[in-house]
């Protein structure tokens, strides 16, 4: 035996982790192969393995069909190494030969990468930080890459890589039954399968299966652009298949469905099946695989945040069981509960955070403090009507948090003609009385121009807007001065308003989302209020 078994085993695990390309050898695996196998006797591993592959070589097949090759080819000479250490009959056959320069490849054969060494698993919870390249998923190199472009690295990024939707593939149905246009599942025995060519020119390569059920109904199916099933479903593989039915010819056909060998677990057919977001080049049948193997190895890991009076008072399943069912439900029922429990969660997760902000925000003590009770008494006194039992308590409480350092986050809610505006007016009117300025923002501009009518209005007792919104009230040393900018503001105008609000001139300002833009600069904003319609 004359080849270079632990160069060649060295290639063929680079081969494997580098998805199956063929670009590890200069010239392609083929030539390391031809070179290699020069004066080897007949029967030898290497010749075994060359005799595995078909006449136009490994560069020809698919590939699943390289990574099964590449798997016993692989397999062969682990078990030819292994007796001729042990000095066992490939010993005996063994001769010796002069040194023949192998093919060059592109990293010095000797410094080939092997796969990383078995990475001990961490106690706990804390395996879950381990990277998915080292969790043992079956993953190449170039799919772990890809899955790294989906923001999945770790294993509990993998376990909460949840799936956007589900095949339900649940119901079996007797091939004689099946409706076109549906996604359905059958079982059956594969009669024949081959590989053919389809398409203009026959450029295409893709498998061609006849599968039959116990009553004797048969049923073709296709897969496109993987002639390597042909050899993997040989004649008599029970198997599931699931996907959409279409018709071929008037007759149902199957075309790139889902399939998988009957077992007692079934994970792409018989089930809701998952379906994950992808990148390019990354399957969806592997991802399934990959993130099932590690549900059953590392779900247990997972901490839950919830106490577990919590979970009963809400009747949540716990997060183990809720990780493992938005994966693979049992049924839509368990799929329901494990939304929910995760909804649960996210949204949990929001208010925790709001609340967070909320008390950072008030411990500053920031806020401007001012008393301005008074003046919107007075106010209030210039109004043709009196404020209600509710209108009064609203007030109280927006001017007991203006008098507080702590920044107000108050919502005001009522129905349309409820005293809204006349509230929130009168804090404007407390702000501006202790020296600052309010501003009032509307949603849309028919209503910034409908709010700013209100508030001249409310402050002059005229039905129209005085002359450039000043008004002189008795209960304020100056004369106030209330503005209008929306973007249909008119340049000058425009100019003018945006003067007014830097330099103080104007203590109220009414206006849409054009307030907040560029270039809009208050001298001393002390209160803002906010229509009920804004996202912001």
């Amino acid at each position: 035996m004359t080849a270079d078994l632990k160069l060649l085993g060295s290639v063929l695990e680079r081969e494997l982790d580098e998805g199956c390309a063929d670009t590890i050898v200069d010239g392609g695996l083929d030539e390391m192969l031809r070179l290699q196998a020069r004066d080897e006797p007949p029967g030898s591993p290497l010749l075994r393995m060359v005799g595995a592959l078909p006449a136009s070589g490994y560069r020809s097949l698919g590939p699943e069909e390289r990574r099964t090759w590449l798997r016993r080819a692989r397999a062969t000479v682990v078990h030819a190494l292994a007796e001729d250490a042990s000095g066992g009959r490939a010993k005996s056959t063994r001769r010796r030969a002069p040194a023949r320069k192998p093919a060059a490849t592109k990293r010095s054969a000797s410094r080939a990468p092997r796969r990383a060494p078995a990475v001990p698993i961490p106690p706990g919870p804390e395996a879950l930080e381990l990277p998915v390249a080292q969790a043992g998923t079956k993953l190449g190199r170039a799919n772990i890459t890809r899955l790294e472009k989906l923001g999945v690295a770790t294993v509990a990024d993998a376990l909460r890589h949840y799936p956007y939707r589900h095949h339900d593939f649940t119901k079996t149905v007797p091939i004689a039954q099946i409706r076109v246009g549906h996604e359905q599942t059958i079982r059956g025995t594969v009669d024949r399968a081959r590989a053919i060519r389809v398409g203009r020119g026959g450029r295409m390569q893709a498998t061609e299966a006849t599968i039959s059920d116990e009553s004797g109904a048969r049923i073709r199916v296709v897969w496109f652009n993987q002639p390597y099933l042909a050899k993997q479903l040989p004649a008599g593989t029970e198997i599931a298949i699931a996907g959409n039915v279409r018709a071929y010819r008037g007759r149902p056909t199957f075309d790139n469905p889902a399939y998988e060998r009957i077992t007692d677990d079934l994970r792409h057919t018989g089930r809701l099946v998952p379906v994950y977001h992808l990148t390019q080049g990354l399957p969806q049948r592997g991802l399934r695989e990959a993130i099932a193997s590690l549900l059953e190895r590392f779900a247990d890991r997972l901490p839950d945040p919830l106490p577990a009076d919590l979970r009963a008072r809400r009747e949540l399943p716990g997060i183990v069981e809720a990780t493992r069912q938005i994966h693979y439900p049992d049924d839509q029922e368990q799929l329901e509960l494990a939304r929910q429990r995760l909804a649960f969660d996210e949204l949990l997760a929001v208010q925790l955070g709001v609340v967070r902000r909320k008390r950072e925000r008030e411990q500053q003590g920031d806020a401007p403090v001012f008393e301005g009770r008074e003046t919107a008494e007075a106010f209030l006194g210039t109004l043709p009507f009196a404020l209600t039992g509710a209108q009064r308590r609203a007030l109280d409480d927006v001017l007991a948090d203006l008098g507080r350092s702590q920044p107000m986050g108050r919502l005001l809610q009522g129905d349309v003609g409820s005293g809204k505006t006349v509230v929130a007016l009168a804090a404007m009117l407390a702000a501006v009385a202790a020296g600052h300025q309010a501003v009032l923002m509307a949603p849309t501009e028919v209503l910034a121009e409908q709010h700013f009518r209100t508030v001249c209005k409310l402050l002059s007792g005229e039905p129209e807007p005085p002359l450039n919104g000043v008004v002189a009230l008795p209960f304020l040393e100056q004369p106030l001065q209330v503005v209008l900018l929306t973007g249909s503001t008119r340049a000058k105008e425009r100019r003018a308003a945006l003067d007014a609000i830097r330099h103080g001139g104007a203590q109220i300002a009414v206006g849409t989302h054009a307030l907040i833009q560029e270039g809009v600069d208050f001298e001393r904003l002390g209160l803002a209020v906010v229509d009920e319609q804004h996202r912001f």
